[in-house]
């Protein structure tokens, strides 16, 4: 990888968390920029990927756990490993960190279903989310497995909190691996057994 290639994917990384029109999944490559990548970004980006030993994949992981942590412009801060090393961890006990999460949900809720209920208002997940009691990726599996953002996005279509929360499900979407099988298992035993 070289300082083109990682210029190419900052910036296509970067309009796909940053942008509601532009999804890194398209495969549509993002428009160029008028001018070259300035000399004083160069150096920054040649210093990142040294850090990481020019290893792509490190690289890309890097910049999502620092654009999903709102961190746009501090990836090159001290801030940006730390965020990276939390973020890593949580990839690292996602089993693990999905099965405490939705052993919290069972608490909230009876069914599964009633835990993206808005017939009350905001649904149990997005309180458990933002209280901190559940994991992003919990959300993001939670919606691969059930697609339940499409009817919250239905019943919530002008609440700022949801939308928000909603869209960033999307754009984390592709970058969460879940073997369905394994995690609908955790699920049903801790629902249904």
């Amino acid at each position: 990888m070289n300082v083109s290639d990682a210029y190419k994917i900052y910036t296509s990384l970067r309009l796909h968390f940053t942008t509601d029109n532009y999804d890194i999944r398209s495969g549509i490559a993002p428009r160029r920029p008028k001018a070259g990548v300035k000399a004083s970004f160069k150096k920054k980006l040649e210093v990142l990927m040294k850090q990481y030993n020019y290893n792509q994949d490190e690289f890309i992981n890097y910049l999502v756990a620092n654009f999903l942590n709102g961190n746009e412009w501090g990836i090159f801060e001290n801030t940006g490993p730390e965020i990276y090393t939390e973020w890593k961890r949580v990839q690292e006990s996602l089993t693990y960190t999905y099965t405490q999460d939705i052993k919290n949900l069972v608490f909230q809720v009876t069914k599964l279903e009633d835990a993206w209920d808005c017939s009350q208002g905001h649904p149990v997940i997005l309180k458990e989310y933002c209280g901190k009691r559940c994991r992003l990726e919990t959300l993001v599996i939670l919606n691969k497995l059930y697609r339940f953002t499409t009817e919250v996005d239905e019943q919530l279509v002008l609440d700022p909190v949801w939308n928000s929360i909603s869209r960033t499900i999307h754009k984390y979407s592709p970058f969460i691996k879940v073997e369905k099988d394994k995690f609908s298992m955790i699920t049903h035993k801790a629902f249904y057994e």
